[in-house]
């Protein structure tokens, strides 16, 4: 693109020295081209780099604003002023983020400095523009028109207001500093520095900068009311003036605060602990010393009593009494009282005048973001929701973590936004490419044009919002100040997001819905309100007893961090990964080369056959990567510490805080090398399992409490730059007591969205409203799959499923399951864990119950095309894809955000195994793709497409596997959704944590044998015939009886032994953490009867 303008500058160039009556356009035109080409300059050098304190960097971000300089004065010779405006403000907003990431302090000075008489040239000449065009026509015929020079005058006014308030952080910044400095020194150190103290001598340069903080406040106060006075008619600008109104007065009330903010201290507290640490030592010393002193004070005493004879007898000579004395020393106490008086007033009137413009700062953000709110002003709305969530900090932590997880919401719609517009390059592609660019290109230069208040835009707004899941899901509601409300209540919901610099880590706990809400008061006139539905209130009301409470537990933390290190950790994951696919990459070639051999020395004699044996460089590599993710695991954990670790111990029972570290047993023990028998000696989850098991039947019985949540789901909200990590192997959330789910997503608001078609009880009703659209669909149009047809001639007897899912549940159709599996038959003919093999057993084992009429593709019926792709997907409750390489590989990421996945609730991923075929045709498809293209086939970005396509639940895997590993992994799953009835939360947790997976089945398997015998022994009693039998022989059968009991009774306690025994020596090792959950982790699969089904009954 660059050589492009470079060769468009020449030719105008040379069109202007040939005809000299057009040189004036042409060079025109030459200067506007070579402002592009200082834009791809710049884009090249932030794409390439972030890090502007980079030497090269650097030189090369000052070499385009000399660019930028030299254009300005050539529009200005031409007399192109608005022109001249553009570039200039362009300038500026590179010098204002050079002065914001400067790590030198002059440096960053003589940039704000720039920048400031930058802009203030630009005002200049925005207004000279501005007042000529007010000359055009009478003043009261302009007042009525909203002209582009008036909005972009709006516009310089608010950036000025904003350097200004840069300006005053940083000298806040400065202060704050150090006057913590100067309280933590000691009062002798204090009074010395007083006593030898000289003023300092300030240079040109501290003189201007201290002057231009004097000033900045009210002039950011003048230009932030100026642009609100004229930004009438265009709601932007209004709401884009009081969110930086709003900033500058919270800055103007940490500024006149007596003391620093007291809502962010928490990082603070070791250096407290520090200073009174060093205080307690020199306590400890001066009282040795009066001890000393003590032992040898009779001398001392004499010679003080001495002392005070020849003082007394001085002052009687001097003339003066002793009272005397006592009242000067009562004028210096009252002299200090009244300093100290004045002091405490001071401080309180500063105190006042702080919270009045506290006061005033809520006052503007709150206006900005319910405008922000109503008229979809995402960016806007992260900066008032940021800024109030600053300004609330600790001292409301449940208004405070609702706000965090706002700027959360809107980070990531902007984000996905971005990811959306990056996936649909072409629009020519689909219908939601064209809507997208057509809409991005009325957005360009919206200053000037004013298109956002077209009928065009309008138009284009409610198209996308209408007809596209992808646009919807970007959605912030307007009320989203309630959405708590329509979240199960069983949900934990931690919210892990960077500040806008990445210079700061957030952390909240969200309160959780009250658990009474779940439940349906009977009415007293009602018939159904039977004692069966009073023991439903008395049930749940025992449940809110015993439990612990949750409501009211919002927490917010605070702690510095350094984006270097956050980065360090993503590049030693990102070579991980490389250095995991290499290495299984070279397993499968030996292996293929060994199948092959094998092959063909079917027909020879063993004698004649080598001796294979596994090459231990294998084995060496793949403990190295082992410890290599446990290192990672370390560095993130001690990266999240100053906020999980608080989270955690806020999260924890007041039962299990009291508890001394030495009991808890936590089960991160088992990482990387523990060994089974630690954690399942933990009391608590093996009383919790045989709890819940053996109140199953009871439950059932009384059908008390199956509408009520029994289980924590654990939601983890984190950034985007947080969910490339492994945070489920994080010890804090491994550690997490009544947990049995762990999922991520990436704001409440999307999770909030995936849920609205998933909602039951009080909400939509999933089941209600699938029949419904089924069974108007069906009659309307038959589906695109061609043997769907088939499959209900075919009328396959299903015994039936008896899995009602409880009230914070979604239940999921079984029968409309549909997959695709290994559609380029990249496994070898020879590969034992083949996909197709695999999965062909998976249909077969759950074929009575779930399988029967699962529908899809196999690579060895045919290559499924792009549209089959679409159809199969569209038409799915559940998708499932089996194969080889990355899952949009196959199906492009402009087709999948285009998709309206409506119905599809789970979309299971086992990708990310390669072989050698796979991996030389996927090269070759590489080799053509753009770095951009690349990047939306990480697991993040397709985690983010299929969001926004619908998608209510994604398992998916982070990094290459085997096909083994595939293998196992895809058993396991459908054995704990199919068989087990396990939510997709759990699903994903239990792959995470084997250990338990194991000690449930264990139980279960001693409940069910509990169950038989006791149901034997009924079966004996009742068809026994009494008999009149001796004393003497009743006491043998009295004895083996008791022998039975005792053999019983300790058999719960020798479980967990026989469980360690039978499974020591097995490590949890990385490739548990392989599969994550994002999304919904409440998706349960049942048995919904299909419209045909009806009608075959009927």
């Amino acid at each position: 693109a660059k050589k492009l303008l470079e060769a468009a500058v020449r030719e105008f160039t040379h069109v202007g020295d040939a005809y000299p009556n057009k040189k004036s356009v042409a060079k025109y035109y030459c200067t506007k081209l070579e402002a592009q080409i200082v834009k791809v300059h710049f884009n090249s050098i932030f794409q390439k780099s972030q890090d502007s304190n980079n030497p090269q960097v650097l030189s090369a971000i000052l070499k385009g604003c000399e660019y930028y300089e030299h254009l300005c004065g050539q529009f200005m010779e031409l007399h192109c002023y608005q022109d001249a405006v553009t570039i200039a403000r362009k300038h500026a907003s590179i010098l204002r983020m050079l002065a914001k990431e400067s790590v030198e302090k002059d440096s960053s000075r003589m940039y704000y400095f720039q920048t400031l008489n930058l802009l203030r040239q630009t005002l200049h000449l925005a207004e000279q523009i501005y007042a000529d065009t007010l000359t055009l026509s009478p003043l009261s015929e302009m007042k009525v028109v909203n002209m582009p020079v008036q909005r972009i005058v709006t516009e310089i006014h608010i950036e000025l207001g904003e350097v200004m308030t840069d300006v005053l952080v940083s000298q806040e910044t400065q202060r704050r500093q150090a006057q913590i400095q100067e309280e933590r020194k000691a009062s002798i150190i204090r009074q010395v520095q007083e006593f030898i103290w000289d003023p300092p001598i300030c240079e040109d340069k501290e003189k201007q900068w201290i002057d231009l903080g004097r000033t900045a406040a009210d002039e950011a106060m003048a230009s932030f009311t100026l642009a609100h006075s004229m930004s009438a008619g265009k709601p932007y600008l209004r709401a884009k003036s009081l969110a930086g109104l709003g900033r500058l007065l919270k800055v103007v009330a940490d500024s006149h605060g007596p003391d620093p903010p007291t809502n962010w201290m928490a990082h603070d507290i070791e250096a407290l602990r520090t200073q009174l640490a060093n205080e307690e030592a020199l306590s400890k010393i001066a009282a040795e010393m009066e001890k000393i002193q003590e032992q040898t004070g009779i001398e001392e005493e004499e010679a003080a009593e001495e002392n005070f004879a020849q003082h007394h007898d001085s002052v009687a000579a001097e003339g003066k009494d002793v009272t005397t004395a006592s009242v000067e020393v009562d004028e210096a106490t009252l002299k200090k009282m009244a300093s100290c008086t004045q002091q405490i007033t001071l401080k309180k009137k500063q105190q006042e005048i702080s919270q009045l413009y506290y006061m005033c700062a809520s006052e503007c953000l709150s206006q900005c973001l319910n405008i922000s709110l109503q008229q979809h002003f995402t960016d806007l709305a992260a900066k008032a929701s940021f800024e109030m969530f600053i300004l609330i900090g600790q001292h409301d932590p449940s208004s405070a973590s609702l706000m965090l997880s706002l700027f959360q919401s809107c980070q990531s719609s902007l984000t996905m936004e971005q990811v959306l517009f990056k996936s649909q390059p072409d629009p020519l592609t689909s219908q939601l490419a064209a809507l997208l660019h057509q809409r991005h290109h009325l957005l360009k230069n919206d200053a000037k044009t004013n298109r956002t208040t077209s009928p065009l835009y309008k138009d284009i707004t409610v198209t996308l919002f209408s007809d596209w899941q992808a646009w919807k899901r970007l959605e912030i509601t307007p009320n989203y100040l309630d959405i708590l409300k329509e979240v199960p209540s069983n949900y934990t919901l931690i919210v892990l997001q960077h500040s806008p610099d990445k210079s700061l880590l957030y952390a909240a706990v969200l309160d959780k819905a009250k658990t009474t809400a779940m439940v349906t008061k009977p009415k007293m006139g009602d018939k159904k309100a039977t004692p069966s539905k009073i023991n439903i209130l008395k049930a749940s009301a025992e449940d809110l007893i015993e439990g612990f409470s949750y409501a009211g537990r919002a927490r917010v933390f605070e702690t510095v961090t350094d984006i270097g290190q956050l980065q360090q950790i993503l590049s030693r994951l990102s070579e991980y990964k490389q250095k995991q696919q290499s290495m299984l990459l070279k397993k499968e070639y030996q292996r293929t080369k060994a199948a092959q051999r094998e092959k063909l020395l079917e027909n020879v004699d063993d004698d004649f056959k080598a001796f294979s044996m596994s090459n231990p460089e294998d084995t060496n590599e793949d403990a190295r990567l082992e410890i290599e993710f446990s290192e990672i695991v370390v560095a993130m954990n001690n990266y999240l510490k100053p906020v999980l670790e608080p989270v955690y111990n806020s999260l924890r029972p007041e039962k299990s805080r009291l508890m001394k570290e030495t009991t808890w047993r936590p089960y991160y023990g088992l990482l990387f090398g523990g060994r089974l028998r630690n954690s399942i000696r933990d009391d608590n989850v093996a009383t919790n399992i045989g709890r819940d098991l053996s109140t199953e039947g009871k439950d059932k019985e009384k059908g008390s409490r199956e509408h009520l949540p029994k289980n924590e789901c654990l939601v983890v909200l984190a950034d985007a730059d947080l969910m490339c990590l492994p945070l489920e192997a994080s010890q804090y959330l491994q550690q997490m007591e009544g947990v049995t789910s762990i999922s991520r997503d990436f704001s409440l608001q999307l999770l909030c969205h995936r849920a609205q078609q998933g909602k039951q009880g009080k909400g939509l009703d999933v089941k209600t409203d699938g029949k419904k659209k089924t069974s108007k669909e069906a009659s309307k149009m038959a589906s695109r799959i061609l043997s769907l047809r088939d499959a209900k001639q075919k009328a396959a007897k299903i015994v039936p499923l008896d899995r009602a899912p409880q009230g914070w549940q979604a239940a999921v159709n079984t029968h409309f399951f549909r997959y695709i599996v290994d559609p380029f038959l990249d496994s070898a003919a020879v590969e034992v864990k083949a996909p197709q093999k695999e999965f062909g057993q998976i249909l077969e084992q759950y074929e009575q119950q779930f399988t029967a009429r699962w529908l899809g593709i196999q690579g060895s019926d045919h290559t499924p095309s792009v549209g089959e792709w679409e159809i199969y997907m569209t038409e799915s409750s559940a998708f499932i894809f089996y194969g080889t390489e990355r899952l949009l590989g196959y199906i492009p990421p402009y087709k999948m955000s285009a998709l309206n996945l409506t119905d599809c609730n789970i979309l299971l991923s086992f990708d990310k195994a390669e072989t050698q075929k796979s991996f030389n045709r996927q090269c070759k498809l590489d080799t053509l793709k753009s770095p951009i293209d690349l990047s939306l086939e990480s697991p993040v970005e397709t985690a983010m497409l299929t969001s926004l396509s619908g998608v209510k639940c994604i398992l998916l895997n982070q990094w290459n596997c085997s096909l083994e590993e595939n293998a196992n992994r895809i058993h396991q799953t459908m054995a704990f959704l199919l068989q087990k009835g396990k939510t997709t939360g759990q699903t994903s947790y239990m792959l995470q944590n084997p250990h338990k997976a194991v000690l449930e089945e264990k139980l279960a398997q001693d409940m069910m044998a509990k169950a038989k015998d006791m149901a034997a022994n009924r079966d004996k009693k009742k068809n026994k015939v009494e008999l009149p039998v001796p004393k003497d022989k009743l006491k043998p059968k009295d004895n083996e009886n008791n022998k039975g009991e005792e053999q019983n009774k300790p058999q719960d306690d020798e479980l967990v032994n026989e469980v360690s025994t039978q499974e020591n020596g097995t490590v949890i090792s990385r490739s548990v953490f392989n599969m994550v959950c994002f999304g919904m982790p409440n998706l349960i699969v049942t048995q919904e009867p299909s419209p045909t089904d009806k009608h075959i009954k009927k």
